[in-house]
């Protein structure tokens, strides 16, 4: 306990100590304290104002624009470099926007697995489909005539492909080719998961996905992304300006007897009728002509699905895709 030893002095301890020396410590400690204090709630603040003009920015509204869609088409056929697309909610100036936009209007966004029943018609004849696939990589599609015994089944687990029949109704030389095509019926939210994937996450989005000079496909206004490095080929995906769903695919694979072959899918959009908008049907062209059509009356999204379901068949024949 200290107590006074005169008017300048303070014994503490039994030792007399200047007052002077007291009070100048606590002035010290107290401006201390305040110097913390104030750093401490400057940073706060700063860090606080920081978090608000990130979220102001990633909020902005898209900005309205005069410029038609079909405008920009002039840009394209001439090869020239496009910063900017745009539609009538207003100008899009990245991939990513157009991505996030995408799967917004799709529903992708929360779809990890489909499964999807319908009919393929190919020369007059009719066959049962049922087509499975389930995030990252993972599909199956398998036809089986309408009137019995014969079927064709193939499958992808992300590394390979596999091909199962009933009857050896296709040669070997056909395998990587109807393979190729089954992997671009599948894929139908191939945009959406190479998106999210590891592969864009650790390589950047440009290693999966590119954005390409917008085009007009069958009088759409179209924006246009190339994948690449997840499939064993590139795909070209066209989203239409105003639904933003993709309504037209195409891609060059290694064709019948090693000859390359362009493929394209014409689909049929989402009836409405499910929050997801998968695609109802599409029609398939090899080369410019008719190959199918196939058109789905049962859709299933978000299904636990076992990685094993899409393993090879037992006596499947597993197959190493080319890239063409």
């Amino acid at each position: 306990m200290a107590k006074s030893t005169g008017d300048k002095h303070f014994d503490i301890l039994g030792e007399p100590v200047s007052k002077r020396s007291i009070y100048l410590g606590l002035g010290c400690c107290v401006l201390l304290l305040a110097a913390i204090l104030g750093g401490g709630y400057y940073l706060m603040v700063k860090k606080r104002d920081a978090s608000l003009l990130s979220r102001t920015v990633e909020s902005k509204p898209l900005v309205p624009v005069k410029t038609d869609p079909l405008d920009l088409v002039a840009v394209a056929e001439t090869g020239a470099e496009v910063s900017e697309w745009s539609n009538s909610r207003g100008a899009i100036t990245s991939l990513r926007e157009l991505l996030e936009l995408h799967l917004k209007a799709t529903g992708f966004e929360a779809v990890n697995s489909y499964i999807l029943n319908g009919k393929v018609s190919v020369e007059g004849n009719t066959w049962d489909l049922i087509l499975m696939a389930r995030q990252p990589n993972l599909y199956k599609l398998k036809t089986e005539y309408a009137s019995g015994g014969q079927s064709f089944e193939c499958g992808y687990d992300g590394q390979q492909g596999w091909i199962a029949q009933s009857h050896g109704q296709l040669d070997e030389a056909k395998w990587a080719f109807y393979m190729s095509m089954m992997l671009m019926e599948s894929s139908l939210t191939h945009l959406a998961w190479s998106y999210g994937s590891a592969a864009a996450l650790e390589g950047g989005l440009a290693s999966v996905l590119e954005l390409r000079a917008p085009e007009v496909w069958n009088g759409r206004s179209c924006a246009v992304v190339e994948s690449h490095g997840i499939l064993p080929f590139s795909i070209t995906h066209y989203i239409d300006a105003e639904s933003l769903e993709e309504v037209y695919r195409r891609a060059t694979i290694v064709g019948v007897d090693g000859a390359t072959a362009e493929i394209e899918l014409h689909f049929t959009p989402a009836d409405g009728s499910t929050l997801h908008r998968l695609p109802t049907g599409y029609e398939l062209y090899v080369d410019g002509k008719l190959h199918d059509t196939v058109s789905y009356s049962k859709t299933r999204v978000n299904r636990v699905m076992l990685s094993t379901l899409f393993d090879a068949a037992a006596d499947g024949v597993r197959l190493d895709l080319k890239k063409p």
